[in-house]
């Protein structure tokens, strides 16, 4: 880890704690904890169909629109347009924000998820599927945000695509075949995380690993070029 890349994080965790997420995520924890305590008191209690789909959704508040707050609220400050003439790089930037920002939305997430429903989980699958969902997350919403200058002209676009993300939800209820999302992006890791309650066989795991890892890093890859297009390129260097 570079000393630019831990001066990044330490200016995104003030920048977030500045503008209140951490005030945030409490209120989202207590709004989804309330929830989904209704929902399980009306006896959907099965943690296995009831904790995967919540972290899609609960993680995407978090990253996806948090970050795409966070780039709206540099950009119009001029931060973010300064940071291309200081020696931070591209990507350091993006992971940055991928590890705070992830780190923020699966401890968030794990505050509904442990009350509700215990530990008795597979740690493993589980947290490897929210990190590396919260680390898409992430970069697919700086990738869709960074051409826009105000959340009006963003807010259409972050909507259909969260409509797009989310929709592998669908066949962890059974309302559609999961194999219609084996291409899917958020597959692998819905694979991964339903891994902390029932068993995976091999082919599963692999699949939910290397799917997960394969599309973080075609996101980081768009991600980046955006930046360099939206943010270096507009900035003129």
């Amino acid at each position: 880890m570079t000393g630019r890349l831990i001066s990044a994080l330490r200016r995104d965790v003030a920048l977030q704690a500045r503008y209140g997420l951490y005030w945030i995520s409490l209120f989202v924890v207590m709004v989804w904890g309330v929830l989904t305590g209704l929902i399980a008191g009306g006896g959907w209690a099965d943690a296995g169909k009831a904790v995967p789909p919540l972290l899609v959704f609960n993680l995407i508040i978090t990253t996806f629109y948090f970050v795409a707050g966070l780039v709206l609220l540099e950009k119009a400050e001029g931060a973010l347009a300064a940071l291309v003439t200081t020696p931070q790089r591209e990507e350091e930037y993006l992971l940055s924000k991928v590890l705070t920002l992830t780190s923020l939305g699966v401890a968030e997430s794990l505050g509904v998820v442990v009350p509700l429903f215990g530990t008795g989980v597979r740690w493993a699958p589980l947290l490897m599927g929210a990190f590396l969902l919260g680390g898409l997350y992430v970069l697919l919403g700086f990738a869709v945000i960074v051409r826009y200058d105000s959340l009006h002209e963003g807010l259409l676009p972050s909507a259909v695509w969260v409509t797009l993300l989310t929709a592998p939800v669908l066949g962890h209820f059974g309302i559609a075949s999961p194999r219609f999302f084996y291409l899917h992006p958020v597959q692998p890791s819905l694979t991964l995380m339903s891994g902390g309650y029932a068993p995976l066989s091999p082919g599963e795991a692999a699949y939910g690993a290397v799917g997960a890892a394969v599309w973080f890093g075609i996101s980081f890859a768009a991600a980046r070029r955006r930046f360099h297009r939206f943010v270096t390129r507009a900035a003129g260097t």
